[in-house]
């Protein structure tokens, strides 16, 4: 999968969460996930599968953030980007944020959380 690591400027703490984004007023979920992935890896994905949905409530920049995370799946069909060791995901804001491959087992060797909480059981069970 693949995942940023991130830090929270507030205490300094590391963690990994996938790319995504937001959904914009009057577009459907499936069409929200077609843009952000081409907005923020410049991929087409040929067919996403939606997996469920995750209520997150996380302590980030010294505030308490709410969300809704709608999880889904899906095959890279660009062999560049799937062979890359690390990928730039460009934020909406113009920010460039590391992301690698990760499998299971290698996000359980890096002993950092891994965000929205309960994304793991819900890879585990898809």
């Amino acid at each position: 999968m693949l995942l940023i690591r991130a830090t929270d400027p507030y205490d300094g703490r590391c963690f990994l969460l996938p790319p995504g984004g937001g959904v914009e007023f009057g577009e459907t979920l499936d069409r929200a996930i077609l843009r952000e992935i081409s907005e923020e890896l410049g991929l087409q994905l040929p067919s996403p599968r939606r997996l469920g949905m995750l209520e997150s409530i996380f302590q980030f920049a010294g505030r308490t953030e709410h969300e809704l995370v709608f999880v889904y799946e899906a095959e890279c069909n660009d062999p560049a980007i799937g062979a890359s060791e690390e990928i730039f995901i460009t934020e909406s804001n113009g920010e460039r944020l590391p992301a690698r491959w990760y499998t299971l087992s290698d996000v359980a060797a890096t002993g950092l959380p891994l965000f929205p909480e309960g994304l793991l059981d819900l890879l585990v069970a898809g």
